[in-house]
């Protein structure tokens, strides 16, 4: 006869744990130690990632999962996906995606020859240090990466909008503003 949540079988448990929040998951961490190493199994951390940030996070090895959601994805993950400027006089669009184990985020502008396909340049990376913390990289000159900074922004509408802020703007080769605001599209 079953009493209580522990007397479930794993499965049954994991799959229960793989729809909470992780402010709920993290409170569960803290009740037993069988339910912390339950919650400690990747696959819930991967399961998070999935179901919070896509489909994408199924080639995230559950070895690094929580790992990856912990300081990663519970920064940067709401910046994943398409993102407009209208500051700029052809407007533009970013596109923003987890590849390799890194938040990448590309824009997409208009050839000067309006003709010609869009042209694909870098912005930001999200990477890891020696010290296995996360780091903003200005990716606009990838001979030159150099320290940036995401400033978050929501608006008291629950509008996201972020800005990219270049430390170095005078290491790009091309002339460019170094702050952006991005917003979602409406």
């Amino acid at each position: 006869m079953i009493r209580g949540l522990l007397d479930l079988p794993a499965e049954v448990i994991l799959t229960i744990i793989s729809c909470l929040q992780e402010k709920d998951l993290v409170q569960l961490l803290q009740t037993c130690r069988y339910l912390n190493n339950i919650c400690r199994c990747g696959g819930i951390w991967r399961a998070l990632a999935i179901s919070h940030y896509g489909p994408h996070f199924y080639s995230l090895s559950p070895r690094h999962a929580e790992w990856v959601y912990k300081n990663i994805l519970k920064t940067y993950g709401c910046l994943l996906g398409t993102w407009v400027r209208d500051d700029y006089p052809l407007g533009g669009l970013l596109d923003v995606l987890f590849r390799d184990g890194r938040i990448i985020g590309s824009t997409w502008r208009p050839h000067p020859d309006l003709g010609r396909p869009l042209q694909k340049t870098g912005l930001f990376v999200v990477d890891v240090d020696e010290n296995g913390k996360p780091i903003v990289k200005c990716d606009m000159d990838r001979n030159c990466r150099h320290k940036c900074e995401i400033k978050i922004l929501v608006k008291d509408d629950g509008l996201v909008q972020f800005q990219t802020v270049c430390e170095s703007p005078g290491d790009h080769r091309t002339i460019s503003k170094s702050k952006f605001i991005w917003k979602k599209p409406s």
